[in-house]
């Protein structure tokens, strides 16, 4: 490994310490803790509608012009996975596409909300339709494991990159064949009117 290559990993591993004790220190600070919870509660109060988002979006795009997102897909495989081990809240249960509080970044999150627009609810996808052609969107699967085998930040399940690249390959062409059992991640196209 080259010298550059080492300084840049130990940099990587001084910031990802130093990240770890800050969220350590405002962990232990309610005061800080709350100060942050209100500034994201007026940063957000306007905001908390992916609906009302994509329609704003809308209005910076030319006809033509389009909005890409990649979502978490709920599948019999994924969705034990991001209920119960992923640290992001999922509720299928709500009665409108938006958010019912907002206390700060991934806190007030629900994951569910792309895959219930795009796939279950369709009125919802049609509040869309004065900007995008819902009638063409196009919603693609994205692989199974092979984003959770990466191992994420933490790195605590590491496959070598030669194994994992062809892994990958698999995983991909597995989840894109059998969506509903085995997709963890789907890709949505808006083509602006």
């Amino acid at each position: 490994m080259s010298s550059a290559a080492t300084v840049l990993q130990s940099q990587e591993a001084e910031d990802r310490a130093a990240t770890l004790r800050n969220r350590a220190r405002l962990g232990t600070n309610k005061n800080l803790l709350f100060w942050y919870r209100e500034l994201y509660r007026d940063q957000f109060r306007d905001l908390p509608s992916p609906i009302a988002f994509l329609n704003r979006a809308a209005s910076k795009l030319k006809s033509g012009g389009k909005v890409i997102a990649t979502e978490p897909f709920f599948s019999v495989l994924s969705t034990p996975i991001f209920k119960y081990l992923h640290h992001e809240p999922v509720n299928f249960r709500i009665s409108e596409p938006e958010l019912e509080k907002v206390l700060g970044p991934l806190a007030s999150a629900n994951i569910a909300l792309p895959w219930l627009i795009f796939f279950r609810r369709h009125e919802w996808l049609q509040r869309l339709n004065e900007n995008f052609d819902v009638t063409t969107v196009s919603m693609r699967t994205f692989s199974a494991l092979s984003y959770m085998a990466t191992g994420g930040i933490s790195r605590k399940l590491p496959i070598p990159h030669f194994l994992y690249r062809g892994f990958f390959v698999v995983d991909l062409a597995i989840s894109r064949r059998f969506p509903d059992f085995c997709a963890a991640f789907f890709t949505a196209t808006l083509t602006r009117r």
